[in-house]
């Protein structure tokens, strides 16, 4: 939005929307990752995805200042968004997006319980 040149209005507009729509995906990612990732690796797993973002963040600094300074700020601006649409949109490339096939159907477990007639005594249970 900013590389287009548009007032500052439209820029805002953009932003508010863009936040309104990550503050509802994160919350959806980190659902999924609860959901996919097994519990015995949960912690390790989550903590790498962490220190990789994280480790991204100085280098992502650096990397916009070589920018600024190599290609000026419209250039940069370009650049970052294009990255940014291609990581968004990145996941999509590799979903299968056939249908799934059905499952068998799982066989259920039928429990019969003692009949007990009322006014009957139920011996106690020995710890």
């Amino acid at each position: 939005m900013l590389a287009l040149g548009l007032p500052p209005e439209a820029v805002i507009a953009v932003y508010a929307l863009a936040g309104i729509g990550s503050g509802l995906f994160n919350p959806l990612l980190e659902t999924l990752q609860v959901e996919l990732i097994p519990a015995a690796l949960r912690g390790r797993v989550q903590t790498l995805i962490n220190a990789w973002a994280w480790a991204g963040i100085p280098i992502g600094g650096l990397f916009g200042a070589v920018l600024l300074n190599f290609g000026g700020l419209n250039t940069a601006l370009w650049l970052c968004g294009l990255a940014y649409l291609a990581a968004v949109v990145r996941p999509a490339w590799r979903m299968d997006w056939s249908l799934p096939v059905t499952a068998a159907p799982v066989p259920t477990l039928k429990i019969t319980l003692p009949r007990v007639e009322v006014g009957e005594r139920v011996p106690a249970r020995r710890r």
